[in-house]
């Protein structure tokens, strides 16, 4: 284990923008039940895919789950006029 400082941006519930040290851009943090539950939804989705071709209830939380999660993202770092590490639609 290692014990470091990080930048915290921000923070809300289970979720936390930060930028570790050597790193250009800031992360997410996501806490650990947070992110076991959207990663059974991806599990659930593509095992729900071989024989299911709706999938629509699974495939919407897991879309909404992570498009609340990338809207905060970019909303904090807008905030901190820190460019986004990517090319936003």
């Amino acid at each position: 284990m290692e014990r470091t400082e990080v930048e915290l941006y921000d923070r809300v519930g289970n979720v936390a923008v930060v930028r570790l040290p050597g790193r250009e851009s800031p992360g997410i943090f996501i806490q650990g039940d947070s992110f076991s539950i959207l990663a059974e939804d991806a599990r659930r989705l593509a095992a729900a895919a071989q024989n299911d071709p709706t999938l629509r209830d699974t495939a919407d939380d897991l879309a909404r789950a992570l498009g609340e999660l990338l809207a905060y993202y970019a909303s904090t770092l807008t905030d901190h006029g820190i460019p986004l590490p990517y090319k936003a639609d």
